[in-house]
């Protein structure tokens, strides 16, 4: 017969010999048990570390026990949750910690028993961010333009770094602070025409250090120009200058009621297509006749409705069939849009070397933004941003995208978004007010016409100031040169002629666009 002992908590159970009963001998523990506890840690100091920032350096004098202390628990309480950690020295290196965060730690000592003792004095570390006393550096590479409007200059510059962040920028004009902003561009406005002026920006951050001066640019403000407001006739440019609105337009290719006379920026001639130009008589092409531009704006979008009319039923309906077999929304036709967002800058010649590679654009407006637009929208459509007066293409996104890579949409449908289509019967008469018709009293079918709108977002053409400075917006169509445009260029009705086929020598012919842009905004 064996005896055994059993530990049973502060006492001791003894069975008895020979199946007699055992004994419990309370508060009596078996030899050899360990029972007593080690000290209570003292002396513990938090410190933010030194060498290793952002981090808690606890030390501690190390504890006694009567056997050995093995091991010491840190409570760690952040103020939302406490965590123990257990650590084997009397130093520990908290890295999970975040500046400007509180925490507060205990330390209590075990032993082989997993005895405890008592948890030392709590102590609390703040974790404060040092001081940021390192100036930014200085913006590279200042540049001026003038804007289109003679009250403004614009300006761009290469980022500043800093040891944490650049928060802003400061710009100076004359050596007086005009103004901040956030962005790498400043638009200073309210400014007298035909003036120098000279510029400076310093960077700064959240701790207001200034970066030293950039380099200075001197500015001459544009001439003040007066764009004198079109009437509601063809060739109109500017009958209005588009209108800003505060309900967002839908673009489904549909004039609702959304597009109305008040944002139409120019208007031009139904019937002036040179298939009729001269001696042609080529009224079984489809026209590409461009009939009206409008737009309007909001805080985060452009937006621009274009129309496309086919009026071969009054003009030839004997050939309407034919030309009406083929519409331009079924067409692979490019249709361009050029945006002039800055006085003085800008490309002259078209992304994809259209127009034989000649210069396409060479009047007071050059695009700093051309959009490309298969008139069937195949594809989402491609924007570029002129750069150093070349629109760049396949650059990986920089300033060549797709049109949903810009955030564009443009939809189309058959039907007119205009009330009234003025025009003529043969293109020659295009400059003779005498010779004007309106097609919509003359039965004209608008279902053989296009209605096209886009929005554009803001961001995408480089966030312009519509209001205070307008920008000017040319759209033109062809797979060589432009067959027409809005505002009417006279260069897309100059080469009389036929080819083979019969189809008009000027659509193939060089065309380069002199007449100003119509304006948005002012």
């Amino acid at each position: 017969m064996r005896n055994y002992f059993f530990d049973v908590g502060n006492n001791t159970y003894e069975p008895g010999n020979n199946s007699a009963p055992g004994q419990v001998k309370v508060g009596q523990l078996p030899v050899g048990i360990d029972t007593i506890a080690p000290s209570t840690p003292t002396n513990v100091v938090g410190e933010i570390s030194e060498a290793i920032s952002k981090k808690v350096k606890l030390s501690w004098d190390a504890s006694t026990d009567n056997v050995g202390v093995t091991s010491y628990e840190i409570s760690k309480n952040d103020g939302i949750s406490t965590k123990s950690i257990i650590v084997y020295s009397t130093e520990f290196i908290d890295s999970a910690v975040t500046v400007g965060m509180t925490y507060k730690y205990r330390v209590r000592a075990l032993d082989a028993a997993s005895n405890r003792s008592e948890y030392s004095t709590e102590i609390t570390v703040v974790l404060i961010e040092d001081a940021d006393n390192i100036t930014p550096s200085k913006p590279a590479s200042l540049i001026g333009t003038a804007t289109a409007t003679a009250n403004g200059v614009r300006l761009e510059w290469i980022a500043s770094t800093d040891n944490v962040a650049v928060t802003g920028y400061e710009v100076y004009r004359d050596g007086v602070k005009v103004g901040t902003t956030a962005s790498t561009t400043y638009t200073d406005s309210g400014l007298t025409a035909e003036t120098s002026y000279k510029y400076t920006v310093k960077a700064y951050d959240a701790a207001q250090n200034l970066s030293a001066l950039s380099n200075e640019v001197a500015v001459v403000t544009s001439k003040e120009t007066v764009v004198i407001p079109g009437g509601n006739m063809p060739y109109s440019t500017n009958p209005s200058f588009g209108k800003k609105i505060t309900v967002p337009i839908t673009i489904d290719g549909v004039n609702n009621g959304e597009w109305t006379d008040d944002m139409l920026i120019a208007i031009g001639m139904a019937g002036d297509d040179p298939r009729t130009l001269g001696d042609n008589w080529s009224m079984h092409e489809s026209p590409m006749d461009l009939s009206h531009l409008w737009a309007a704006w909001d805080d985060e979008y452009l937006y621009l409705a274009w129309q496309y009319v086919d009026v071969t039923d009054i003009i030839d309906p004997a050939n309407a069939g034919s030309a009406g077999g083929t519409s331009i929304s079924s067409m692979d036709m490019p249709q361009t849009i050029a945006i002039d967002t800055i006085a003085g800058a800008g490309a002259t010649h078209d992304m994809w070397g259209k127009n034989d590679g000649e210069a396409l654009w060479g009047g007071p407006d050059l695009p700093d933004y051309q959009l490309n637009i298969a008139s069937n929208m195949f594809h989402s459509g491609y924007i570029s941003r002129a750069v150093n007066g070349i629109f760049p293409v396949d650059d990986a996104g920089v300033n060549y995208k797709t049109g949903a890579a810009a955030g564009i949409t443009v939809k189309s449908a058959k039907g007119k978004g205009y009330s009234t289509l003025w025009g003529v019967l043969d293109a020659d008469d295009a400059h003779d007010t005498s010779k004007l018709v309106n097609f919509t009293t003359l039965g004209h079918d608008s279902k053989r016409d296009t209605f096209y709108e886009a929005k554009i977002p803001l961001s995408a053409i480089g966030n312009p100031d519509i209001e205070s400075q307008g920008i000017g917006v040319m759209i033109h169509q062809g797979e060589f040169s432009p067959m027409d445009t809005l505002p009417n260029d006279p260069s897309t009705s100059d080469t009389i002629g036929v080819s083979d086929s019969n189809s008009p020598l000027e659509w193939g012919d060089i065309d380069l666009l002199t007449v100003p842009f119509a304006r948005i905004g002012r």
